[in-house]
């Protein structure tokens, strides 16, 4: 007469092991949280003891472990470990999102080799033809990587623009590989000669904007095209007018379409490459 008992999976003393960005193994948890980017490392004790491990993500049954790599949402779950036995014991992993007001992150930019200024709220720069600008973020060896009109790759490297010109006028956001984001619109000037017309002279107005309709008066401006952008406060741009070179002293724009809020209105001279930024406010 053979007797087969079921296996005694407590014999084996199985516990879960897992290290977090290559720290020390933690050992015997059900349950761990970890934040958006992290890497981690899940492991079986006794050592050696194939196992296989079915969830958000799996692996085959051996002695490897198993290695998530900047972890995100979809890496959120349960983690059940089954050995050659057949026995099983689980880890819940809660992935957690990234704060990115941890990092304090600010913006920092050089024009032509000068000092850094660093900023912490979205940056409105206006250079000059030919200037040379460099951009980083204000801690040290974090990586960021720059979409817009010219593009930078994940690295701890600066964002350099050489030799700036007037196509490289736009909006950069850069990003970190926990996906925080900082924003730089730039406007890249024409050297001009002295004109007694200047563009902060320019009134705009009611302001705030009470009926959806705002006034530029342009008089000192007359002959000139003048483009007229409104950007979010995040430095979005949500619409653009064109006023042709033969206006009116004053130039009435429909804003109705916008939504109730504070808005950053460029003003660009275009025939003279100048630029102005002002903030209008907008009322239902």
């Amino acid at each position: 007469e053979i007797n087969v008992a079921p296996f005694d999976c407590n014999s084996l003393g199985l516990q879960t092991s897992y290290s977090v960005n290559n720290g020390a193994f933690v050992n015997g948890s059900s349950n761990v949280t970890i934040t958006e980017g992290d890497d981690i490392t899940l492991s079986l004790l006794p050592n050696a003891t194939p196992f296989s491990i079915d969830g958000p993500n799996t692996k085959p049954l051996n002695t490897d472990s198993l290695i998530i790599t900047n972890a995100t949402a979809t890496d959120d779950g349960t983690y059940t470990y089954t050995t050659t036995q057949g026995c099983t014991i689980s880890l819940e992993i809660n992935v957690a999102p990234f704060d990115c007001n941890s990092l304090g992150l600010q913006t920092s930019y050089s024009v032509n080799n000068g000092a850094f200024v660093s900023e912490e709220e979205t940056v409105f720069l206006s250079i000059t033809v030919g200037d040379d600008l460099r951009v980083k973020l204000n801690l040290d060896n974090i990586p960021f990587s720059v979409s817009g009109h010219k593009t930078k790759k994940l690295n701890e490297e600066n964002f350099i623009i050489t030799d700036a010109q007037i196509s490289d006028i736009g909006s950069y956001h850069l990003t970190t590989k926990e996906g925080c984001n900082k924003l730089l619109v730039l406007n890249v000037q024409k050297l001009t000669t002295t004109s007694n017309a200047k563009l902060e002279d320019i009134i705009v107005y009611p302001n705030p904007v009470p009926n959806g309709k705002v006034k530029f008066v342009l008089k000192d401006f007359l002959n000139e095209t003048i483009n007229v952008n409104f950007y979010d406060i995040y430095g979005k741009l949500v619409n653009s007018y064109l006023i042709p070179s033969n206006h009116e002293d004053e130039e009435e724009l429909n804003i109705s379409i916008l939504s109730t809020g504070t808005y950053i209105v460029e003003i660009v001279r275009i025939n003279k490459g100048e630029s102005i930024y002002k903030k209008v406010i907008k009322l239902q």
